[in-house]
């Protein structure tokens, strides 16, 4: 396995940041002394079978902890949930040359108060 990438620790980070490395090695050089590098493809399909038995593991801690799966959705929400739909209030929305006997429902207001 390539340095790093043997501590599970590193490799749940770059799970976290929605990364996947590709382990690469050094084949040989080219005229101007620097690397030549290719995909390890044994070291990569074992980092990509680490990572899915990470995820399996996480994905099963979180589910059968409901605190800590609270805790996980609260901080995600507050972190990443930045858009506040705005309300409006057209309770005192009136509007001229409406049929009489006719009255708008809430949401009807609502939308007639927004100003687009």
């Amino acid at each position: 396995m390539h340095p790093g990438y043997d501590n599970p620790i590193t490799i749940f980070n770059y799970l976290l940041q929605s990364k996947q490395p590709t382990i690469t090695m050094i084949t040989g050089y080219d005229k101007n002394d620097k690397p030549i590098r290719e995909v390890d493809e044994t070291s990569t399909a074992m980092l990509r079978d680490l990572e899915r038995k990470l995820e399996a593991k996480f994905a099963d801690y979180i589910t059968n902890n409901a605190a800590w799966s609270k805790e996980l959705e609260d901080t995600y929400n507050n972190k990443n949930n930045r858009i506040v739909n705005k309300k409006y209030d057209g309770s005192r929305l009136h509007i001229n040359g409406l049929a009489k006997g006719y009255h708008l429902r809430p949401y009807q207001k609502n939308c007639g108060s927004a100003d687009y």
